[in-house]
């Protein structure tokens, strides 16, 4: 039964990447609760069925929504593709957000996402920690899997700033 299982998600699963394929390369963007986000294959299956279904970073989205006010200064530990950092600087200003992110592969998809929602929050690629921390980072296209710490062979080891 449990092999059944499996080859039914799988097979489930290559059936949405294929739409996925044809669907995005026609509709490059996707509105998300007002926010228009770029949609790639190199995102990965998860992601993109969250972005697919509308519940790409709900829970954050959530949370944001209900709390932010337009006082607050926002500082942004791992941008991601700037979805949340889009929002609260459509919401309270741009000069209230710090974003920073790691990958350096996002940099290109975040100033994108910026760009299509008119936002310019301050942003930076880089690690923030500890100064005798080393600065060495993991970065994978499909973002999920990037770390610090080593996780597969698909990773590029690269250096980013630190921040102390």
């Amino acid at each position: 039964m449990n092999l059944l299982n499996a080859l039914k998600f799988h097979g489930l699963k290559w059936i949405r990447m294929c739409r996925y394929g044809i669907y995005y390369r026609i509709k490059k963007w996707k509105n998300l609760r007002g926010i228009y986000i770029p949609v790639y294959l190199k995102y990965g299956y998860s992601v993109l069925r969250f972005i697919d279904n509308g519940t790409y970073e709900c829970q954050e989205m959530d949370i944001v929504e209900s709390r932010l006010k337009s006082s607050d200064k926002v500082l942004e530990l791992g941008t991601g593709i700037g979805f949340i950092s889009t929002y609260c600087a459509k919401k309270i200003g741009n000069e209230n957000i710090h974003t920073y992110e790691a990958n350096p592969f996002l940099e290109d998809t975040i100033r994108e996402v910026f760009k299509k929602n008119k936002v310019s929050p301050k942003f930076e690629i880089a690690l923030v920690g500890d100064k005798d921390s080393n600065n060495e980072f993991m970065a994978q296209s499909e973002f999920l899997f990037s770390s610090k710490k080593h996780i597969s062979q698909r990773g590029k080891k690269t250096s980013v700033p630190l921040l102390n």
